[in-house]
């Protein structure tokens, strides 16, 4: 594994508008990416050594919908306690134990699916949040 560090302290900070553009542009990528993997790429393994390409995107959509929805946010919250306590380890763990054994059953089709309905929910919101600060300002 390739161990990239970048020194962040002198990078201006992004604009709403540069950041949602960077932001669809990097979703738009991804998604390619993973449209264009073949049946057994998805079987591939990662540098987490219990977990294959599709498992990572089990993770990912699960991170993506819990930060797409404080309902699913809390899920996750109250499950990964739950397996922290019975397994123990931190709670990083238990969340992604819970966004993978929840999504396992999807198709490849269906992770692409959901992967690219929660993009667009995520843009959309980010969007109305922009807006309603620029209200209170």
């Amino acid at each position: 594994m390739t161990n990239l560090v970048s020194d962040v302290s002198s990078q201006v900070a992004l604009d709403d508008d540069e950041a949602m553009s960077r932001l669809v542009a990097e979703l738009d990528r991804t998604l390619e990416t993973l449209e264009a993997l073949e049946d057994k790429d998805w079987g591939a393994r990662t540098d987490c050594p219990d977990w294959d390409v599709r498992q990572i995107y089990l993770h990912v959509l699960g991170a993506c919908e819990a930060g797409a929805a404080m309902r699913e946010s809390m899920h996750q919250l109250r499950l990964g306690r739950k397996h922290r306590n019975a397994n123990g380890g931190s709670l990083e763990v238990g969340f992604s134990n819970v966004q993978v054994r929840e999504r396992e059953e999807l198709s490849v089709a269906e992770l692409l699916e959901r992967m690219a309905e929660v993009a667009t929910t995520t843009v959309q919101d980010s969007k109305v949040d922009a807006s309603d600060e620029d209200e209170d300002q």
